[in-house]
C-alpha cells in the first residue's frame, strides 16, 4: 500500500501486529485492533475465528485464544475452532487449553465460564443449578444428574420421587410386570388394584363387559351368570301345576292343594 508524502506515494511497510489502511500518512502501518491479527506488511485485518479474542497488534492466528467457557477442538469436524464446554466442565479464563472438569456427583451448564460446579440431582429428583424437585407421579429418574425425569411407560403409575422403571407399576384393570409392558385384562375378567397382579374371572353372579375391567358387576336379582362372564342371564322362571285331586271312599273329591 502506498502512502501520501510530499507530493509523492510511498510504499507502506507495516511492521507485523499493524496494518495499512487504504489511506494512510504513516509509513509503518496502524495498529492491528483487538480481537484481529495481521502479519504485517498487509492492507486487510484477519478476524479472529467466532468465539475467539485476541489483543491488539496481535500478528498471528494462534494470538486468538478462545473464550473464557470455550475451548480449542483438537480433533473432529469441529477441529480448530472454539467449542463451547460441554455440561459437567468450565474454563475461566480465555485460552485454548481443555476445559475443567467438575468434581464428582457436581455438573455444570454448557459453556460456563466459572468454576462454581452446583451438585446434581439425586435419583426421585429433578432441577438445574442443583435446585432438586421431587419427580412427580407417573414420572421417576434413576440417575444422578441435571436431566429431568422420564414418563413411566403407557398404563402405568409411579408414586412421587420415584427412583426407578420398576416403580412403574401397572394401572388397575392392567396386568404385567412392574416397568411394564402391561395388557388390559380381557371382558369377563378384572384387576382392582395397580401392581403386576394378574387379572382374574368375575365371580359367579358377576360380569364385565368392558376391556381393562377394574372391578366386575353384579347381576340383577332376576339375573345370574358363570364364573368369567361378560354378561347376565335371566334365571328361568319355574312354572307350578296343581295336584290332580284325590277321591275318598265315598268318591267324593278332596282337595289336597297344589304341590
Amino acid at each position: 500500500m502506498n502512502f501520501p508524502g510530499n507530493g509523492q506515494c510511498r510504499l507502506c511497510t507495516a511492521a507485523a501486529g499493524s496494518y495499512c489502511p487504504v489511506v494512510s500518512t504513516l509509513p509503518s502501518g496502524t495498529m492491528c485492533p483487538a480481537d484481529s491479527y495481521c502479519p504485517g506488511g498487509a492492507s486487510l485485518i484477519q478476524a479472529c475465528q467466532e468465539n475467539s479474542n485476541s489483543p491488539t497488534s496481535s500478528n498471528e492466528e494462534s494470538d486468538c485464544l478462545c473464550k473464557a467457557g470455550w475451548t480449542r477442538a483438537l480433533t473432529g469436524p469441529n477441529s480448530g475452532t472454539c467449542t463451547k464446554c460441554v455440561s459437567g466442565t468450565f474454563k475461566i479464563a480465555p485460552g485454548n487449553g481443555p476445559c475443567t472438569q467438575c468434581e464428582t456427583g457436581k455438573t455444570s451448564a454448557a459453556g460456563s465460564d466459572f468454576s462454581t460446579c452446583y451438585s446434581q440431582c439425586p435419583p426421585g429428583t429433578y432441577g438445574p443449578n442443583g435446585e432438586c424437585d421431587a419427580c412427580l407421579e407417573g414420572t421417576y429418574k434413576s440417575l444422578i444428574s441435571a436431566v429431568p425425569c422420564s414418563v413411566c411407560p403407557d398404563n402405568t403409575l409411579s408414586r412421587r420421587q420415584s427412583n426407578a422403571l420398576i416403580e412403574c407399576k401397572c394401572d388397575a384393570g392392567y396386568s404385567g410386570p412392574d416397568g411394564g409392558p402391561c395388557t388390559a385384562c380381557i371382558p369377563g375378567d378384572y384387576k382392582k388394584m395397580p401392581g403386576a397382579a394378574e387379572c382374574s374371572a368375575c365371580d359367579a353372579g358377576k360380569y364385565s363387559s368392558i376391556v381393562a375391567a377394574n372391578f366386575c358387576a353384579s347381576c340383577a336379582a332376576d339375573e345370574n351368570s358363570v364364573p368369567g362372564s361378560t354378561q347376565c342371564t335371566k334365571i328361568p322362571v319355574k312354572t307350578v301345576e296343581p295336584v290332580v285331586a284325590a277321591k275318598d271312599n265315598n268318591d267324593e273329591a278332596v282337595d289336597v292343594g297344589m304341590i
